[in-house]
């Protein structure tokens, strides 16, 4: 076998290579959906590509904020520490360039290859893409690795890989943001949706309890077909923060390139801190989900809406309380938060905050 060895990528020079991996490990042996494999920030992110010879066998990704991703090894590689020689590379870059913390989302069944790295688990298990995964996170000095004039990595005695790790086999499709604490109770269970059919239930639905605004909530999300508008105050965590939301909206927006999901906020910190849902998914699909922050001179009432196409409406009049009401299929009134939407839309701003957090 030939030395394996890491070098840094280009994007554009080594795309065909990049995606050939990719392509093989995620979509090819995972099924993850090409809509979430390719993403905008794979033009601005730092490149990888692991060699044997000269042929590419293994990619990783370093985001600016120091996340790691995309990390993927051809099957034949596989157990010749070609993932050690990935990460010990991507850990000297991040460092190099003052990214002290590194994060990144493993699967499951690789945590202890990344935990041998000086990885940590931040998070309890979630799903992305059927694949269960946890957060994890690195703080201090890199693994004494550096760069020879051939951009491959070696340890100070000149190896090309550390010989002291055992040989793990992992793939890893993404990544997603590592702050992330589940509000109590936030991802309990399976919510089921409320049991009435967008466009054909007439009489209004009054709720007054948390569950149930869930239920009505998850069962327009579900059923949209065209268009998805969300007005509100902080993105409610115990309304919108949780997997049964987050899979309806992915279903919705990778069902036809024409869907769209808009969400505007009057405030997004606590969403970007505590890496809500729904604002992960928008930087995997950030073409067909936008988030804004409402202007701080717009003169709108203090309310919070959800809108399903042009039939649906969940309206909550005062949001600090969870009372509100539902309607299935209601045009007229439809017709008159959308353009209360699309009003105070036109005039909305990019938070800073949340602008850093979808880059």
């Amino acid at each position: 076998m030939n030395e394996i060895h890491v070098r840094l990528a280009d994007w554009h020079k080594n795309n065909a290579e990049l995606r050939r991996i990719r392509e093989t490990v995620f979509v090819g042996e995972q099924a993850v959906p090409p809509e979430l494999e390719w993403d905008a920030e794979d033009a601005e992110a730092v490149h990888f590509l692991a060699y044997e010879g000269d042929y590419a066998i293994g990619t990783a990704r370093l985001l600016p904020d120091g996340h790691i991703g995309r990390v993927s090894v051809l099957k034949d590689w596989r157990g010749l520490k070609v993932g050690d020689a990935l990460i010990r590379a991507v850990i000297a870059e991040a460092e190099k360039r003052g990214l002290q913390q590194q994060m990144l989302s493993a699967q499951v069944h690789a945590t202890a290859f990344y935990e041998r790295l000086g990885f940590e688990i931040v998070s309890g298990e979630y799903l992305d893409a059927g694949i269960p995964h946890v957060d994890m996170v690195r703080h201090g000095a890199a693994p004494e690795v550096r760069m020879n004039d051939d951009n491959a990595p070696h340890d100070l005695n000149g190896s090309t890989e550390a010989r002291e790790l055992p040989a793990i086999e992992f793939e890893s499709p993404g990544r997603f943001a590592v702050h992330n604490p589940e509000p109590p109770q936030a991802d309990a269970g399976r919510r089921e949706p409320a049991p009435f059919r967008l466009g054909e239930h007439l009489p209004l639905e009054r709720f007054d309890r948390p569950e149930q605004a869930r239920a009505h909530a998850l069962a327009l999300l579900q059923q949209a077909r065209r268009s998805l508008c969300i007005f509100s105050d902080d993105l409610e965590p115990w309304l919108y923060h949780h997997s049964s939301v987050q899979d309806a909206c992915t279903a919705f927006l990778l069902a036809s390139p024409k869907n769209h999901l808009r969400i505007l906020l009057r405030d997004a910190t606590r969403a970007v801190k505590e890496g809500h849902r729904l604002l992960s998914l928008s930087r995997r699909l950030s073409s067909n989900l936008q988030i804004r922050k409402l202007h701080p001179d717009y003169p709108g009432e203090d309310i919070a809406f959800l809108l399903a196409d042009d039939r649906g409406l969940l309206l909550r009049p005062e949001p600090e309380q969870f009372a509100g009401y539902a309607l299935y299929q209601d045009p007229a009134r439809v017709r008159l938060r959308q353009a209360q939407f699309d009003q105070a839309w036109e005039t909305s701003i990019s938070d800073p905050d949340l602008r850093s957090f979808l880059l």
